[in-house]
This record gives structure tokens, C-alpha cells and sequence, in this order.
């Protein structure tokens, strides 16, 4: 489920975030975060059924972690030694599935399987990945000319592009799906909902509400959907009457910006549900989290946020440009 990254903000955010107070405070207390795989730039962390991390990177191939780290290479599988992972996800099977630069992989009983130009219909980087509820693949494989969404259900693969079907972008930003196991998908000035062939745009028009620069989407275990706003590429000011993130309840939208950093707007970088149904945003390098109707802080760490996810044992990792940081929650 992971998605582009706006890297060249990273700098303006890390800025940001180091000049200001924090103006929220929080309301449970946090461990120190442990800090892991220092010197990886980790853009996509999953679980599979036994808790193992599975790691993805950024030109630094893909790790798995229990207790120690394991990278996969040209010397132990068939994944090179180098290339870009953008996200991954765990089907039902506990198969890992992982979106690449270099094509779609599947593990499964200690086996890759690998799938590019040359046996399927991935052309594109693949930086949004997410399995429904049949265990079928979800993924972006697109540019902005050509491409779109690919579904692959492990026999047939479907290509959705605006030639044959009503997607009408070749550009999603990022994938999820929802407790009624219906996709959801977001793209340049709309959120897109798929249920039984039907496609159902959201846009600023018909939402009541400023879509135009939504860009990732986060599921809530209370079926609201989270909308995270990116406006680096806007050549509009950035001001205080846009939202940074939206929330939908299938009913009506609501805009739940966070509190700014001393009146001054700051960028997110990633928005993640845990199982308790709690809202993580990263703001570069702070974390921050939503909880019974308000927004609280968590901590910082010393590089950007790319990646928040949540290990079964009320833990909380950050997939950051210097490795991992892991945070234990004391409730």
C-alpha cells in the first residue's frame, strides 16, 4: 500500500519541524524509540502472519527482520543486488506480495516468483501494491501517458486504463481496501471507489469539499476513510483554507487538519489506521497521531517519515531515511 514520495519536500518539512514548538500534546505515554537498520532508506514496511518485517527500500533491495536482519540479494534468491521497493503487502495465504522497479515478486513456502515485462503486463514501477479480501493484487502501473491499474487474482491478469474501462487517469497515487473488501484508489483531483465493475469518482465538485490535491488514503477499523493532501506540486500558495487531511464516513466529508507548528502550515509525509483505529501522520521527521476526536503528539526522530506500520504486539515502526525507528506504546 505504499505510494510516491514528494522527496523534494523533505527538506522544507525537516526545516519545519526543527524551527517550531510542538503545539500538540499527548495523551499516553511512548517508550524511546529503538532505532534499527541504520543506513537503509526504508520507503515500505508489512507483517506477515508470524510478525516478520518485511522491509523494502529504496535501491537497496529488500530485507526481512525477526530478531536480525536478512537482505535478500543476487547470492541467496533470485532478486538482484540492488534496486527499489515501493510497497508490499500480505494476502490471506501469507503470501508477501512486493511492488518493484523491477516488476511485481511473490513469495511463497521460501520460493520468489517474479513477474516483468517479459511474463505479464507490468511495464511500469510499481509504487502502490494492495491485496483484497480474495487474495487478489492490486497495483499502479502507470505513467502519465500510458498504463493504469493492474488487478491479478495469482491466474488472470486485468489492465484498467482509460481506453477500456471508466478509470480515467493512468496515474494512481496510492490503493486500499476497505472492510466490504471494496478498492479504493486515489488520483490527481479525485478518490475513486470500485464495487462490482462500478467506478465512483469523488472530486471537489460532487465531495462538497477540496480534493484536487489528494493524494494517500488510509482505512480506519471503523471504515472511515483517510485522506492525506499533497500540495508540492500545486503552484498555488499553500493556505490555511486547504485541507492537509480529510476524513469519509460513506456519508459526508470533514476536513481534520492537524494543529499548524506556531500558526505556520507544515507538510505530512504519511497517514496510517493502526488496529485500535488510532490516525498516525508523519510531519518530516514528527509523528503524531489522532485519537477520540483530536489530534496528540507522539515524538519525533531524527530523519523524515516514510512508512508507519503497526506490529501485532502494539508496537509502532517508522520506515524512515536512516533506518527504522520502533516505538512501544505504554498505555
Amino acid at each position: 500500500m505504499k505510494k510516491i514520495v514528494g522527496y523534494l519536500l523533505i527538506a522544507i518539512v525537516m526545516t519545519l519541524s526543527a524551527c517550531h514548538d510542538n503545539s500538540v500534546t499527548s495523551s499516553f505515554q511512548f517508550g524511546e524509540p529503538e532505532h534499527i537498520l541504520t543506513g537503509y532508506f526504508v520507503q515500505s514496511i508489512t507483517f506477515d502472519h508470524e510478525g516478520t518485517a518485511w522491509i523494502g527500500t529504496l535501491k537497496q533491495g529488500l530485507l526481512k527482520y525477526d530478531t536480525k536482519p536478512f537482505h535478500f540479494d543476487s547470492s541467496n534468491s533470485i532478486l538482484p543486488d540492488s534496486f527499489s521497493v515501493g510497497a508490499m503487502d500480505i494476502d490471506n495465504l501469507g503470501r508477501v506480495w512486493i511492488g518493484s522497479n523491477i516488476g511485481l515478486m511473490k513469495y511463497d513456502n521460501n520460493k520468489f516468483t517474479k513477474f516483468d515485462k517479459s511474463n505479464s503486463p507490468i511495464k511500469y514501477y510499481i509504487y502502490a501494491l494492495s491485496v483484497d479480501h480474495n487474495n487478489s493484487v492490486w497495483f499502479t502501473n502507470g505513467n502519465i501517458y500510458n498504463g493504469g491499474l493492474v488487478q491479478y487474482d495469482n491466474e488472470k491478469w486485468n489492465v484498467y486504463t482509460p481506453e477500456n474501462s471508466q478509470l480515467t487517469t493512468t496515474v494512481i497515487y496510492d490503493i486500499e481496501v476497505d472492510n466490504e473488501n471494496n478498492k479504493w484508489f486515489v488520483c490527481f483531483g479525485a478518490v475513486i471507489k470500485y464495487k462490482d465493475n462500478q467506478w465512483t469518482y469523488y472530486r471537489t465538485e460532487n465531495a462538497g469539499i477540496k480534493l484536487d490535491y489528494s493524494y494517500q488514503l488510509a482505512f480506519s477499523n471503523f471504515n472511515e476513510l483517510w485522506v492525506l493532501c499533497d500540495y508540492s506540486y500545486s503552484s498555488l500558495a499553500y493556505s490555511a483554507k486547504d485541507p492537509t487531511v480529510l476524513k469519509f464516513d460513506k456519508s459526508k466529508w470533514s476536513i481534520q487538519n492537524p494543529p499548524d507548528f506556531d500558526g505556520e502550515r507544515t507538510m505530512a509525509t504519511e497517514i496510517y489506521s493502526d488496529s485500535k483505529g488510532w490516525v498516525w501522520l508523519a510531519r518530516g521527521n514528527e509523528l503524531i497521531y489522532y485519537y477520540l476526536g483530536k489530534w496528540n503528539y507522539c515524538c519525533k526522530v531524527p530523519s523524515t517519515i516514510f512508512d508507519i506500520k503497526e506490529r501485532n504486539n502494539n508496537q509502532i515502526w517508522l520506515g524512515t531515511g536512516n533506518g527504522i525507528y520502533i516505538i512501544n506504546e505504554f498505555l
